[in-house]
């Protein structure tokens, strides 16, 4: 089962300075099966998503944006798509492949989802305190 949420052991990493602005950051996809939420402390390759176009460990994202939302720091990235893919995917797992696949969040998409042979694409929340993809209260 996938569980939404900031992951436990990224925010203990955070308050250390574990994670820097130049590491590279992934989403990795998952099915419905997968077991995930927010105690996920690593990247793992247990009920991730396979299919023509997609790649284990996933696709490293760009665009890291950090803002303040009215006292809340917010992490954003840029929407990602696995081009000319076959992809059912139920969630996923932003982690930072530099620190040894250190999970940062758990998403779930809105609805289990399948590409056949065209884009897959995963929309990042907009970056404000009540739909942030990661942040801080």
């Amino acid at each position: 089962m996938i569980r939404a949420g900031v992951c436990w052991a990224f925010k203990v990493a955070a308050m250390n300075g574990l994670h820097q602005p130049e590491d590279d950051y992934r989403l990795a996809l998952y099915a419905s099966e997968a077991d995930l939420g927010p105690e996920t402390e690593r990247y793992t390759a247990k009920g991730e998503a396979t299919g023509l176009g997609y790649f284990a460990r996933g696709k490293s994202l760009r665009g890291r944006k950090v803002v303040l939302d009215r006292g809340v720091a917010v992490l954003d990235f840029d929407d990602l798509t696995w081009e000319d893919a076959s992809i059912t995917a139920a969630g996923a797992l932003l982690y930072n492949a530099t620190k040894g696949g250190a999970a940062l969040a758990v998403l779930i998409l809105p609805e289990e989802r399948e590409s056949v042979n065209g884009p897959f694409t995963v929309r990042m929340p907009a970056a404000s305190k009540e739909s942030a993809l990661v942040r801080f209260a």
